[in-house]
């Protein structure tokens, strides 16, 4: 039996992880929900080489998305896990400090989870 991909959604809007996480597990994904930066990066460091993809919202209470995905990609046991920045902020500079930051795509709330689930899909290949 295959295992199933584990997606790990760093989101403190309880509807919003919700609806990532409905969708997600819908398309056969494992979800690892955390609320804000310090759980996100516990998470990370426990369960490194299981993630298969984070989510990662840039408005997070403890420590913000920003800083977190730096701290992701700096490390040799995580920079390898592709990081989607999830976020209301659909500014140019906003995106341009997510991408100086390391992650892997940007995505625009509210999601249009047609094209989300296809990033993801994209993302994670069997």
């Amino acid at each position: 039996m295959k295992t199933k991909h584990k997606i790990l959604i760093a989101e403190d809007n309880v509807s919003n992880m919700k609806l990532l996480r409905d969708v997600l597990e819908h398309q056969g994904f494992e979800v690892i929900e955390t609320y804000d930066g310090k759980q996100a990066l516990h998470k990370i460091k426990e369960l490194n080489t299981q993630i298969s993809l984070i989510l990662m919202d840039i408005q997070l209470p403890e420590i913000n998305g920003i800083e977190v995905i730096k701290e992701i990609k700096q490390k040799e046991a995580t920079k390898y896990i592709p990081v989607f920045a999830v976020s209301a902020y659909a500014m140019q500079n906003e995106i341009n400090k997510a991408n100086e930051a390391g992650c892997d795509c940007y995505i625009t709330k509210p999601i249009n989870l047609k094209d989300f689930v296809i990033k993801v899909k994209q993302t994670i290949k069997d």
